[in-house]
């Protein structure tokens, strides 16, 4: 995987977390907030921030690859946050899906996204580690 590939993916991590921008409809998306707190107004704003970090360290990812394990593991916490919420409450999607559709697509799909990216920052931190 080339040098290309791994600032790519950084900005495309971002990218990712950017989304949260449209599904909370510019903050104020009460069926987001309201079916888990996590994404409450406050936690969308963290997720924007988290979008950015990912952003700034595109073109210096080399030199951080203990930045690139720590992004590693807050996308682990949101895949376990998840499958939690799928296996405690997925039975709501339907619900969800009715009620907003961009609810329902985000807690449908969120975490298989955060999974690709919580392997793409440990294959970073793992080979800039090495090399």
């Amino acid at each position: 995987m080339s040098d290309r590939f791994f600032r790519w993916g950084f900005v495309a991590a971002g990218l990712f977390n950017l989304v949260i921008l449209v599904v909370s409809h510019g903050f104020t998306n009460q069926v987001l907030f309201e079916t888990d707190a996590l994404f409450g107004a406050g936690g969308c704003a963290v997720i924007v921030l988290w979008g950015l970090a990912y952003m700034a360290v595109a073109p210096v990812y080399k030199q951080a690859w203990l930045v690139s394990a720590v992004f590693a593991l807050e996308k682990l916490f949101f895949v376990v946050w998840w499958l939690r919420f799928l296996i405690t409450r997925g039975d709501e999607l339907p619900a969800l899906w009715a009620s907003d559709l961009a609810s329902g697509f985000f807690y449908s799909t969120y975490g298989a996204g955060d999974a690709v990216f919580m392997v793409f920052f440990a294959i970073a931190a793992v080979r800039q580690r090495g090399g």
